[in-house]
């Protein structure tokens, strides 16, 4: 690092991505590249699965499903949320796929596969945990400051049934305004049920679960 003036000439190389804390972030905010690491991540967990099958149990299965495939679905996911309609897809394929072979089940719907091992779809649960990190911004005092900043309540001189409203900012482009998680969070968490918006912390997870988001 060079800090001041200097009479070296310094060139900085140019990368399309970066990995940091694993994830891969592309110039282009498009994440599939790391779409592709993630699915390349759980086919290795699979791969490893498939080897033991027929010594491992169904509820086994579900159970390493659980502990060791979708944390890799589910990391940092409200970076990368927004990435193409095709990259979402390809990773509800796979999950789909995995839960074929967990469940041994090749002719059920996917949504029936999921309320099988009682969970749901990996967008779904992506707006969960978005919508999760917004209420703790909102109600933990001690929650990083940067991410407090990101959303303010309505201020109203009249008094609305609504609670808890949160003000949406103008968005210049949808890239980088409708498509970013201080908008999309706060325009999801306006349209909640008003109840939910007032419940506990975990009460509130409790109901996010049980709604349908998309």
């Amino acid at each position: 690092m060079i800090l001041g003036d200097t009479e070296y000439t310094i060139s900085f190389p140019v990368k399309e991505s970066i990995d940091i804390f694993g994830r891969n972030i592309d110039n282009r905010l498009q994440f599939a590249s790391h779409v592709s690491l993630v699915c390349k991540k759980v086919n290795n967990q699979v791969n490893v699965m498939r080897r033991f099958r027929k010594l491992i149990s169904k509820a086994t299965l579900v159970k390493l499903y659980k502990a060791f495939i979708l944390p890799h679905f589910h990391y940092c996911s409200s970076v990368w949320h927004f990435c193409s309609a095709q990259n979402a897809e390809k990773l509800e394929a796979l999950n789909k796929r995995i839960l074929r072979f967990i469940l041994d089940d090749f002719e059920s719907t996917y949504n029936n596969l999921l309320e099988k091992v009682n969970s749901v779809s990996l967008y779904n649960r992506r707006v969960h945990n978005m919508l999760i990190l917004l209420y703790n911004s909102l109600f933990f005092a001690k929650y990083p400051i940067y991410m407090r900043n990101m959303f303010t309540l309505r201020t109203l001189s009249y008094n609305l049934r609504d609670n808890y409203i949160l003000t949406l900012l103008v968005p210049k482009t949808t890239t980088y305004g409708l498509h970013s998680f201080s908008y999309h969070a706060a325009k999801l968490w306006n349209s909640l049920p008003d109840f939910v918006r007032t419940l506990n912390f975990n009460d509130c997870r409790t109901s996010l679960a049980r709604l349908n988001l998309i």
